[in-house]
């Protein structure tokens, strides 16, 4: 009799522990999955920003590409009227010349026609054409940013530090090209959209 009084109570002991050891097991799942979910909220939390810029980024190349359409096309209609200009292909060339020579100087903008948006375009042009490898658009694209809008995030810091890496920076170099994203994730990021962060972080880390 006795005996099978300790075994209930060996027995409601065990019980008892094990119901506490599925409780905490319990407690620790829920604690995992809160925090899975929580990541993952955060996630598609970054991808609705990443898709909504895009989308921005999208129209906004869509505006530029019409504005320098019909910008070119005039210039190029008023060289061809001119007697100096013996062909399309020299006009061309001076429109390109000229559009390259008015964005590579940084200038002093009066603050009442500083414009946000064209900065914040340009940023993104010269985030851009860094993805591309093509480091004078990139150049013209940040100093164009600045002038638009003085101070704005660090577009100055980025094209002043890709004047002087320029020479090196060929298409072919990518370990110099490496290198550039690096610094520039890391020292010169202030502003820069999440999704671009992303392309660069990656570009780098698979070469």
């Amino acid at each position: 009799m006795e005996k099978r009084k300790l075994y209930i109570k060996i027995i409601f002991g065990l019980g008892i522990i094990m119901t506490l050891a599925g409780y905490i097991y319990l407690i620790e799942k829920t604690t995992e999955l809160y925090k899975e979910l929580k990541f993952l909220d955060r996630d598609i939390s970054q991808k609705k920003m990443m898709n909504q810029e895009l989308k921005e980024e999208r129209l906004r190349l869509i505006d530029s590409n019409k504005i320098l359409t019909y910008a070119n096309e005039a210039a190029l209609n008023t060289l061809l009227a001119s007697k100096d200009i013996k062909s399309k292909e020299e006009a061309v060339k001076i429109i390109q010349k000229m559009n390259d020579q008015i964005g590579y100087n940084f200038v002093v903008t009066d603050a009442k026609k500083f414009n946000a948006e064209m900065a914040r375009r340009y940023e993104i042009d010269g985030f851009n054409y860094l993805l591309k490898r093509d480091v004078d658009r990139a150049i013209i694209s940040f100093v164009k940013c600045e002038n638009s809008y003085n101070q704005y995030h660090q577009a100055y810091e980025i094209a002043k530090y890709l004047k002087k890496q320029r020479k090196e920076l060929t298409k072919e170099n990518l370990e110099k090209w490496r290198n550039v994203y690096i610094e520039i994730c890391s020292k010169y990021s202030y502003g820069m959209p999440e999704y671009i962060k992303i392309k660069m972080k990656n570009t780098y880390k698979n070469k």
